[in-house]
């Protein structure tokens, strides 16, 4: 018999009995006690492998659904912010919904680096800082750019 189809063999007699002995295992395929429990134990790893990738599948799938429920929670945290920027008076309060956005899309940046989803690059990916002062200016007003300025 070929090592193929003994494997195979082996395969049926471990999902009839999985604690079988390597002495009853040769007995039943008719080879030496030995190399039946060399065999045995190669498809025991092989069936160990392939279990071990589908819990990998398996644990990833879970941790984007994961990362999608709280993208869409942060999502909805900015939609708030936004409306709180566009209705606040006060321009602390409007700062502070500002910050808030900020830290809400970066810890979201962090879990998805985290979760290995992309890789960070050292030099990309940077803030457009001039881009974020010229909204803040817009949303907060002009009478205040000098305190907001020093805040940030």
């Amino acid at each position: 018999m070929d090592k193929k189809h003994v494997k195979s063999l082996i395969r049926r007699a471990l999902i009839r009995d999985p604690s079988i002995s390597g002495k009853r295992l040769g007995k039943v395929l008719k080879i030496d006690k030995d190399t039946a429990l060399k065999y045995r134990k190669e498809v025991v790893m092989e069936t160990k492998g392939r279990m071990d990738k589908e819990i990998e599948k398996l644990k990833k799938k879970s941790l984007e659904a994961e990362l999608v429920d709280m993208e869409d929670e942060i999502k909805e945290l900015v939609r708030e912010m936004w409306l709180v920027i566009s209705t606040a008076r006060s321009d602390k309060v409007k700062v502070s919904a500002l910050r808030a956005i900020v830290s809400a899309r970066k810890q979201m940046f962090d879990l998805k680096f985290d979760a290995g989803l992309f890789i960070r690059e050292l030099g990309h990916g940077t803030f457009d800082i001039p881009e974020m002062v010229k909204l803040i200016k817009e949303n907060v007003g002009q009478t205040n750019n000098n305190k907001i300025n020093s805040e940030l």
